[in-house]
């Protein structure tokens, strides 16, 4: 009975690693949310930390405001507690308000109410560098991966080095090989590498990415830092940020290489990933145009046309419709841009409201629905498509 048991154990655990493994990896109809992560997270992938980079770390967490939480797990059981002071040291040399370090083995102290008490009051975790393997036995699935999740959620800020990056990503990388315990999963739908183009580490990491399709590599050399905040991506350091697409679906390897300063877009690369396990797009025979009922006026881009402004606004009824403008596809921000439908104004449209919400709550609210249900013209501005979707 006991050797049963024991068994359903293991297969319960296997199963559960290898959902949240597939689960990191979005299929053909999921939504990735354009907005990209609550907070910010510091990736960095080992060797000398720049100044720049702590700097930077102590800002997204508050300055001498921080109230920081050190986790050492990846050390060796000689040098944890060693190493974990002498990083609180470091945190506490930028003046932060508190900084408070915590450690275990134990799942059961992790999954304590207890022990991840100075997790809930925190701005920053920090967590150091040394085995991903030992992080993730000791805290994936736990109430701590909860609580820094809900840090990340609240605005705060996770960082680590080498191991403390590695095992930010839920497909988490251990000598060359995807490891059977997930990563905490604290940035979605990638995999991180570290030590990148000092330990020449591309072809490893793009043999996890063929392995796992829909997923971004995201590969950071020594001296060098990846910076998410919301969705960008950017470099910051002394070497660079790699983002590595796989060759899928007939589309050729793609590497987009992020020097100090430079920045990219989390969400478009998480959806050109999740677009490589679809088929190729436009089909070689395209379906011929139709549409069944009202009608589509679509621009090229550049300047309006006054003919097709007016047509425009005929199709929608006419001076007196109502037409909603999107300018969801503007990079800028958007809390106030009556311009946005001024050339409908100008063309003699009356009735013409600007509707500027972006996130996904927002316009699936109803207050938005009912407006965009009553429209008879609907005028999607120009900008980054990505942005619409």
């Amino acid at each position: 009975m006991t050797r049963l048991l024991t068994i359903a154990i293991a297969l319960t655990l296997a199963v559960s690693r290898l959902q949240a493994r597939a689960a990191d990896a979005p299929s053909a109809t999921e939504q990735i949310d354009p907005a990209g992560i609550g907070g910010s997270l510091v990736l960095c992938g080992g060797g000398r930390l720049p100044d720049a980079v702590r700097e930077k770390f102590i800002e997204l967490a508050g300055g001498k405001s921080a109230r920081l939480v050190v986790i050492p797990t990846a050390s060796g059981d000689d040098t944890v507690e060693d190493d974990g002071r002498e990083v609180a040291e470091i945190w506490n040399s930028r003046e932060a308000a508190s900084v408070t370090i915590i450690h275990t083995r134990s799942r059961d102290e992790a999954n304590s109410p207890a022990f991840v008490e100075p997790i809930r009051h925190a701005t920053g975790v920090w967590i150091t560098g040394g085995r991903q393997s030992q992080i993730a036995a000791a805290y994936s699935g736990t109430l701590v991966e909860k609580e820094l999740a809900a840090l990340v959620a609240r605005g705060g800020v996770v960082g680590g080095t080498s191991a403390g990056a590695a095992c930010q990503s839920r497909v988490m990388l251990v000598r060359g090989q995807v490891h059977q315990d997930p990563g905490l999963g604290l940035i979605p739908g990638a995999i991180v590498d570290q030590h990148f183009l000092a330990r020449d580490r591309k072809t490893r990491l793009c043999e996890a990415l063929a392995a796992h399709p829909g997923l971004v590599g995201l590969g950071i050399d020594e001296g060098t830092a990846l910076i998410v905040r919301g969705r960008e991506l950017r470099c910051l350091g002394d070497s660079t940020v790699t983002v590595c697409l796989a060759e899928a679906g007939g589309r050729v390897a793609r590497e987009i290489e992020l020097k100090s300063g430079q920045a990219s877009d989390l969400t478009m690369i998480r959806r050109a990933a999740r677009d490589r396990t679809l088929p190729l797009y436009p089909p070689e025979k395209p379906a011929a145009p139709e549409v069944a009922g009202g009608a589509l006026v679509i621009v090229g881009g550049g300047g309006m046309p006054d003919d097709v402004t007016q047509r425009f606004i005929e199709l929608a009824g006419g001076p007196e419709a109502l037409i909603v403008v999107l300018p969801t596809a503007n990079p800028e921000p958007l809390p106030d841009r009556p311009r946005d439908g001024a050339f409908l104004v100008k063309a003699g449209a009356k009735n013409v409201k600007v509707l500027t919400a972006r996130r996904r709550d927002e316009v699936e609210s109803p207050e938005f629905l009912d407006v965009v249900k009553q429209a008879k013209g609907v005028w999607f501005g120009g900008g980054a498509l990505c942005r619409c979707v």
